[in-house]
């Protein structure tokens, strides 16, 4: 349904331009199912699964619906535009983290990175140089998270006499996992700390601990649902009267 006239007083001020509402189906007989597989170069399968039922009688009918998506995530890595944060080779600037492992000393008068260190090996222990670390915190991120959904959709109306009842009701659960960055820490190095190259100044260490355990993965789940119970009533010359009810409600854990 299309109105391309403003519609603020029912839907607020963002409908100034028109409303598009999508009017979901209400009436079906028999059974339907649906697959649909698709996916992109690099990852990010999707798979969707619908299932349909439908049965009408003399005075009313019912419907249920029922869909499953999958999607996989689609790594950042995969896109090379997008797969580093020193976009310099894009005309852009270099977005790199000081934050690295080995880590970065800082300058205790600009608190900006002065000296970087270097991995221990079986032959050398950890050194500082003057060339500073970097790293790219785009490395592990995802351009579209892991996703699965499940929703459900019912509706049913049934004719009283010149009223007619209806209630419909909706259901979706959504997970998604996506892994945020590592987790970073600024470690203090006091005079004494045989890294610290600042002789009677207390300096800091810019530290990722992304090696050590890993990208910092977030994961959620969202639940929603909204209901409606509602009567009709036809006056006559094209009038009707309804009155319903609606509840609705979203929680995110």
């Amino acid at each position: 349904e299309i109105l391309p006239q403003g519609a603020s007083a029912t839907y607020g001020s963002d409908s100034v331009a028109g409303v598009v509402n999508i009017i979901l189906r209400d009436h079906f007989d028999g059974a339907q199912t649906s697959v649909h597989y698709g996916g992109a170069p690099g990852g990010r399968d999707n798979i969707t699964v619908y299932q349909l039922l439908g049965t009408h009688w003399d005075s009313g009918n019912a419907m249920l619906v029922y869909q499953y998506l999958d999607s996989s995530a689609l790594p950042i890595s995969t896109r090379g535009y997008a797969a580093s944060a020193n976009k310099a080779s894009y005309g852009g600037g270099d977005y790199r983290s000081f934050y690295t492992d080995p880590g970065n000393v800082l300058d205790p008068n600009t608190f900006l990175p002065a000296y970087g260190g270097t991995a221990a090996t079986s032959s050398t222990s950890p050194q500082l140089s003057s060339t500073l670390n970097y790293e790219n915190k785009y490395a592990q991120s995802y351009l579209f998270p892991q996703a699965t959904q499940h929703s459900v959709y019912a509706t049913g109306r049934e004719e009283l006499g010149p009223v007619e009842l209806f209630a419909e009701g909706r259901f979706t659960q959504r997970t998604t996992l996506e892994p945020t960055g590592s987790a970073d820490t600024t470690i203090t190095l006091g005079p004494g700390n045989p890294f610290n190259p600042f002789p009677g100044s207390y300096t800091a260490v810019d530290y990722s601990f992304g090696k050590v355990f890993g990208p910092v993965t977030f994961g959620d789940e969202t639940r929603n649902y909204v209901g409606t119970l509602g009567a009709r009533v036809n006056l006559g010359n094209d009038w009707q009267a309804t009155l319903s009810e609606t509840y609705g409600k979203e929680r995110l854990y």
